[in-house]
């Protein structure tokens, strides 16, 4: 039914659908064979040999087969809370029981009863645990948004400093931002940004006023899809029905193009709106006609 296979310090498990043989476990090239040709690999959570409860665990659930994830959210008004629950279903919509591995901003703030395993692993984002379950809810409270640090003009150059935001200033603002999708005109915007927030904390007004002026132009174009009643081809959104989300165009890092949500990719853009919002009270204004 199962296979162990060692690679380096990772253990894997092999579980098949059914009565399943193994050629050559020991050797670099594992054959697997069964009448479905169908089996499950699964990455243990451990850098020694997996104890017999381990396997016995992740084989229990190898097969449940995890069709689509539902993730659900809710926002508290008052607290600006957002509570999320996330579910596993399987491809008729009924709920199917999982290992799931929750990463530290869902079991930190798990609000569901959660009766984790004994197993865990380090990731990129933190300890991951893992829990046999079919759903979840956490809750993330709102703590609040700072766009920029505070100035402290007693320990910094502030002729030096006013020096480089002029040196930028004096640079064709048509040469701020040459890109077009929405990760690298983030990143663009993203500069300007914190420039925006430097000019303001040394009361810079002619430049922080220059520098805002051009963002909130490049941002209102980004939120609306025709320039001179004509269809704009770039630097807009665009509503997926499949995706439920929006699309920034033009995409980036090939991101909508392999049929993916670069909701992701977008966060780069919107961060950016976030600090510009914080720091004109007047926001965007929404002109012509957005794509949807």
């Amino acid at each position: 039914m199962d296979q162990r296979c060692l690679s380096n310090t990772n253990y894997y498990l092999i579980t098949g659908d059914g009565p399943t043989s193994f050629s050559n476990p020991d050797g670099n090239v594992i054959g697997v064979s069964n009448a479905t040709k169908s089996y499950t690999i699964a990455l243990l959570p451990t850098q020694s040999n997996p104890a017999q409860a381990m396997i016995e665990l992740f084989e229990q659930y190898a097969r449940n087969k995890v069709a689509s994830v539902r993730v659900d959210y809710s926002v508290d008004n008052t607290t600006q809370a957002v509570d999320i629950t996330q579910r596993y279903l399987d491809a008729d919509g009924s709920p199917v029981t999982t290992l799931a591995g929750l990463q530290p901003l869902h079991w930190k703030h798990i609000t569901s009863t959660l009766n984790a395993s004994a197993y865990q692993t380090r990731s990129a984002r933190g300890i991951t645990k893992f829990a046999a379950l079919s759903s979840f809810t956490y809750q993330l409270p709102n703590v609040g948004i700072l766009p920029a640090l505070p100035t402290f003009t007693d320990d910094m150059d502030v002729l030096t400093l006013t020096a480089l935001v002029d040196e930028f200033i004096a640079i064709p603002s048509s040469q701020w931002n040459s890109r077009k999708d929405t990760y690298w005109a983030g990143k663009n915007y993203g500069k300007v940004a914190e420039l925006i927030a430097i000019a303001d904390g040394l009361n810079l007004t002619t430049q922080k006023q220059q520098l805002l002026a051009w963002l909130k132009a490049e941002l209102e174009d980004w939120f609306t899809a025709q320039t001179n009643d004509n269809l704009d081809e770039d630097k807009y959104f665009a509503y997926d029905d499949t995706w439920n989300t929006l699309l920034g165009m033009e995409e980036s890092l090939r991101h909508t193009s392999n049929s993916m949500t670069t909701t992701s990719i977008t966060v780069i853009l919107c961060a950016q709106l976030r600090k510009f919002a914080a720091t004109n009270p007047h926001g965007v204004a929404m002109t012509n006609t957005a794509r949807w």
